[in-house]
C-alpha cells in the first residue's frame, strides 16, 4: 500500500497484492486427479477528503483477477465504490 497526502484534507492511495495458491488432492485413487491452483491479483487505487480529525469520505476503484488452472474458475471484476470513515 502507498499512501500519499497530497494537501491538508485529500489522501491518494494505492493499493495491490497478488495470492498463489497450489491445492492438493487428499484423496488416493489410482487415476492421479489434477493438480489446481489459483493466481489472484488485485488493484485499488482511491481518494479520501478528510471531513474531520476522525471523519473522512471517499472513493475507489477495485480491478479483481483470477487466473486458475481450470478456465471455468478464472474471473474478472470491476468495482467502484463510495465509503466513509470514523476513527475513535
Amino acid at each position: 500500500m502507498i499512501r500519499e497526502r497530497v494537501c491538508k484534507q485529500l489522501y491518494l492511495t494505492l493499493l495491490g497484492g497478488c495470492e498463489h495458491v497450489e491445492y492438493f488432492n487428499t484423496i488416493d485413487l489410482p487415476m492421479p486427479l489434477p493438480t489446481l491452483r489459483d493466481d489472484y491479483f488485485y488493484v485499488q487505487p482511491s481518494a479520501d477528503i478528510l471531513l474531520i480529525r476522525y471523519w473522512s469520505f471517499g472513493g475507489y476503484y477495485l480491478r479483481r483477477e483470477n487466473s486458475g488452472s481450470v478456465s471455468s474458475v478464472d474471473f474478472h471484476s470491476n468495482e467502484v465504490g463510495v465509503r466513509t470513515t470514523i476513527k475513535f
